[in-house]
Parts: C-alpha cells; structure tokens; sequence
C-alpha cells in the first residue's frame, strides 16, 4: 500500500504505512532509506538524513545507503557527505561493482571546494 501511494504523489499517506512497518521491523534498510527520500520530497531534511544516517548503521555494508547520505549531507555538511562518499566507493569497489560518474563528481567536487587539488 505504501509503494502504491508513493507513486500517486501520496507522500503523507505512504509515510504514515511506512512508519507502520517500522513499528513492526525496525531495522528495515529499505524502508529507511524509502523514508528518507519522502522526508527529502516533503523539505523535511534533517528528517530525511536521520533516516538514512540509520540504514547506514542498519546495513554498513549498503553502499547506496552511504551514497544517498552523502547526497542528502553535500549541501549542509560536506565532510560528513565525503565520509559518506568515500564508504560508498569502498563498498562498490570491495563488492566489485562499478562505481558511478556521479559518485566520483562530488567526492571530486568537495576536495577542489576544500581547496584538496592532490
């Protein structure tokens, strides 16, 4: 039902059931990470990084949790998205996936924003 109402543009409706699952599986990763985006969708950021700074803690092994993170923490703390950046590089390239562009831009772009050229 969530789902269903997240792709109709219910955004309050699917968190309310989303939260609901939480109450049930509190350590969902996915439903974390879900609800971190919505809050995100709704303005509410510092909501939406609360939820995804827990699925990285939930699963420190989801690299899209790290990644999601860092873009959620690239305008408000940008030490905190390298750290997050760079955990998610690590575990593309542990788990011998690839890593995207996108991900190599920002770490890229917050080191020459620091002033770090080597």
């Amino acid at each position: 039902l969530s789902q269903v109402q997240l792709k109709l543009g219910d955004l309050r409706s699917s968190v309310s059931n989303f939260e609901k699952v939480l109450e049930v599986y509190p350590d969902n990763c996915e439903t974390l990470k879900v609800l971190g985006h919505i809050y995100l969708q709704l303005g509410q950021f510092e909501k939406g990084q609360e939820f995804m700074k827990k699925a990285t803690k939930v699963d420190p092994r989801d690299a899209q949790a790290s990644l999601d993170l860092g873009e959620l923490l690239i305008s408000s703390d940008p030490a905190a998205a390298l750290d997050a950046f760079k955990t998610a590089h690590s575990l593309l390239k542990k788990g011998g996936q690839e890593v995207p562009v996108d991900l190599l831009n920002n770490i890229g772009v917050i080191h020459f924003e620091r002033g770090e050229f080597e």
